[in-house]
């Protein structure tokens, strides 16, 4: 019994962290490791720098990252029209 409640305290608690590893960032968002990583390299991404070669992620700030890169369906080009629009 008491392995049963640790386990769900421990998952409780990874659901509530407020700092995230590159690879927990990887799982919430569905990119790849790498690809957080990289972000991280070019500033495209929110981190806070533990040291020099150690940085995580607030929650809280990759949330509203992902909400600022959605992009609403209405008047939008569409990718096969190569960026040009068809009055040209």
């Amino acid at each position: 019994m008491a392995g049963t409640a640790e386990a769900s305290e421990e998952e409780t608690m990874s659901d509530e962290k407020i700092l995230l590893t590159a690879v927990e960032v990887a799982r919430l968002t569905g990119f790849a490791e790498g690809t957080i990583r990289h972000f991280v390299s070019q500033r495209r991404i929110p981190f806070v720098r533990i040291s020099a070669r150690c940085v995580r992620f607030r929650r809280s700030d990759i949330e509203s990252w992902l909400e600022n890169l959605l992009v609403l369906s209405g008047g939008i080009s569409s990718c096969k029209a190569g960026g040009k629009s068809k009055a040209a």
